[in-house]
C-alpha cells in the first residue's frame, strides 16, 4: 500500500490528478477516500511516528503480516501447540534457518540458558 501511495504522490503533485488516477481495481469513491486519508495531517503524523519507531526496533519477527496470535491459535487448533520458547524461535527465525535479528538470537540463547539452569537445579519451568 505504501508503494502505491508513494508512486501516486510522486507522479501526481496535485490533489485533482491523484483523484483521477485511481488503479483499475479500486472504485473511484474508495480511491478518493484513500487519497483524503493519506493527505490528512493526523494520518501523516501517525505514519511518521510508526516509521521512526520501526527504525528503532531491534527485535524483528519473521511471521510477515500475519499476527503471531493467529499463528499460535492455528497451531492449537491443529494440536501442534509449542512451548513459549519454541514459539519464540518459530516467530524469529526465517525460512532459511537464519535468525531475523541478532537481538532475537541473543534473547533465545539467554532464555535457553535460563531454562537449562533451572532444569539443572531440579526445578521445573512453568511454560
Amino acid at each position: 500500500m505504501s508503494e502505491l501511495r508513494r508512486g501516486i504522490f510522486k507522479k501526481y503533485p496535485s490533489v485533482g490528478e491523484r483523484y483521477t488516477h485511481a488503479p483499475e481495481n479500486v472504485p473511484p469513491i474508495i480511491w478518493r477516500q484513500m487519497i483524503d486519508k493519506w493527505m490528512d495531517e493526523g494520518w501523516k503524523k501517525t505514519s511518521t511516528t510508526i516509521k521512526r519507531n520501526r527504525t528503532k526496533s531491534k527485535l524483528i519477527h519473521a511471521t510477515g503480516s500475519v499476527p503471531m496470535a493467529k499463528h499460535r491459535k492455528e497451531m492449537q487448533q491443529t494440536g501442534s501447540e509449542l512451548n513459549p520458547l519454541d514459539l519464540f524461535k518459530l516467530f524469529h527465525v526465517r525460512k532459511n534457518g537464519i535468525w531475523a535479528s541478532n537481538k532475537a538470537k541473543e534473547m533465545h540463547e539467554t532464555m535457553e540458558s535460563m531454562r537449562s539452569t533451572v532444569g539443572d537445579q531440579g526445578l521445573t519451568v512453568d511454560e
